[in-house]
């Protein structure tokens, strides 16, 4: 019974973390017809999608502190703000507003989710942390490739809120997998152990390091969210979407 709860939470955050990233880049590969049918600029929406790298650089730390603490409590939070974000959505897709507000509860949800790969796979999967780990990276891939991929057939099939749905669905059930099977983690209280920042700002391996993921991240998020706007004028704007999509899956074969 413990190994049939474990399997449903790994399914349900797999399926949370795929909406997640669906939910990042929604309106990237229909940046334009948004913003038409919102009445607001190309840039507005736009920012859409760049909230959630600011929110993960913000966050990224502190959450990691707050995982350490209370694992079980913090990973519930991001999976439920991931919920929140996507359901809320459906609530009123005409207004910018309100899927600005939508954007900004999942795209604080999703350091806490991120983060989590490494003592989820510990926790629950010591002996397969591994290949969990790389499970959960795949769900990550797969909910942007998703997006990116069918944006442009589900706009035109039913507008704004047509292309909304799938995130909201599959967040539900991601939601309900993972309280189902959330059971299984124990409550270990950990003492939170405050970074040495001057330790860590010292070392060049992680500059680097860091700074090549800080530049993939903002090559994606700029190719995600302007190519389509860049290809409108020679009459390309509709394959935008799928060439990142391709992208995204020409990167996972090569890696």
């Amino acid at each position: 019974m413990v190994q049939v709860r474990k399997l449903i939470l790994l399914l349900g955050l797999a399926l949370v973390v795929f909406a997640s990233q669906d939910l990042w880049v929604t309106f990237s590969p229909i940046v334009t017809n948004a913003s038409f049918a919102l009445g607001v600029s190309v840039t507005h929406v736009g920012f859409l999608a760049i909230t959630y790298p600011i929110f993960f650089l913000i966050l990224t730390v502190p959450s990691g502190i707050l995982l350490d603490r209370n694992f079980k409590l913090w990973l519930s939070l991001g999976a439920v703000l991931t919920f929140l974000g996507g359901i809320g959505r459906l609530a009123d897709t005409s207004s910018y507003t309100w899927l600005l507000a939508c954007q900004l509860l999942a795209a604080l949800g999703q350091p806490f989710l991120l983060n989590g790969f490494v003592p989820f796979a510990t926790r629950v999967y010591e002996a397969k942390r591994a290949l969990v780990i790389s499970m959960l990276g795949l769900a990550m891939y797969l909910g942007a490739i998703f997006a990116l991929a069918t944006g442009v057939p589900l706009y035109r099939g039913g507008g704004i809120l047509l292309v909304a749905v799938p995130p909201a669905a599959i967040s539900f059930v991601g939601l309900l997998l993972f309280f189902g099977g959330i059971q299984v983690v124990e409550v270990r209280p950990t003492e939170i152990t405050i970074p040495d920042f001057r330790s860590v700002a010292g070392r060049r391996d992680l500059w680097l390091v860091g700074v090549i993921l800080g530049l993939g991240v903002a090559a994606f998020d700029n190719l995600a969210n302007w190519l389509e706007p860049a290809l409108r004028p020679v009459g390309l704007e509709s394959v935008a979407g799928e060439v990142v999509a391709v992208a995204i899956i020409a990167g996972l074969v090569s890696v």
